[in-house]
């Protein structure tokens, strides 16, 4: 019966580190899971870009012209408004807080709109497809 190496924790023969990126089909087995890496979280500022500036200054003469012809459902009132409170600190926010390290993030609200809003119709396309 031929008597097997012994399990080596970490290193070669020669006991040095294996090398970043070492394959177990080389021989090298893959003891630390690459580093994470962290993006700090950055909230967008809707309220900044063209189409939020558009749409909060004509939204009620759009609305007022559309209801002489007849008028728009209400759900598209509703994701219009919903866009312009879309991220905005003021109506309300989320605090993630983490068990391992204690710190701690605040996340705005969104609207979740699929019509209207970029980030949140974009973000629902993602995890659909």
């Amino acid at each position: 019966m031929a008597s097997e190496a012994p399990v080596r924790a970490a290193g070669d023969a020669r006991g040095r580190a294996p090398r970043a990126g070492a394959s177990a089909a080389r021989g090298g087995d893959r003891l630390r899971a690459p580093a994470a890496r962290v993006h700090p979280y950055r909230p967008r500022a809707a309220e900044h870009t063209v189409l939020h500036r558009v749409v909060r200054a004509h939204l009620a003469t759009f609305l007022r012209a559309a209801e002489a012809a007849g008028g728009v459902p209400p759900f598209v009132e509703r994701e219009f408004r919903q866009f312009l409170g879309c991220g905005v600190w003021a109506r309300g926010f989320a605090r993630f807080r983490c068990d391992t390290c204690h710190s701690e993030r605040l996340v705005p609200f969104s609207c979740k709109a699929r019509a209207v809003c970029p980030s949140c119709g974009g973000r629902r396309m993602k995890h659909a497809s």
